[in-house]
């Protein structure tokens, strides 16, 4: 069966480098996601929408950064990102802050918010 276009993510080059200033090498994040490990570099890495979530689970597992979102974010080269994907990411921190205010744990896991 063929993937439809919604169901496909593209990982860049700078997630991976944001991921090594975390102190989290690319081959244990994809090695802990179950990711074959030229992922980290394929110009063009694309992966499912469930290979995604499994990707950020694994970062959150592997990661000594406690808000490891945040610290992607700060040093992503947000040069290199088209505008889209970075009202992305001011929307994704704007419903964590709003989160944090209101005391929301968010119950549902985001995956299942989408």
């Amino acid at each position: 069966m063929a993937q439809s276009p919604a169901d496909r993510c593209k990982i860049p080059p700078g997630f991976w480098r944001a991921v090594e200033t975390a102190g989290i090498r690319s081959s244990d994040l994809l090695h802990r996601a179950q990711l074959p490990l030229n992922l980290a570099l394929s110009a063009d890495g694309v992966v499912t929408t469930d290979q995604y979530f499994g990707l950020m689970t694994a970062l959150g597992e592997l990661s000594p950064i406690p808000a490891i979102g945040l610290h992607l974010v700060e040093h992503a080269d947000t040069a290199a990102h088209p505008p889209s994907t970075v009202a992305a990411f001011m929307r994704a921190i704007s419903v964590m802050v709003l989160r944090g205010l209101h005391g929301s744990s968010g119950c549902a896991r985001q995956k299942d918010w989408w």
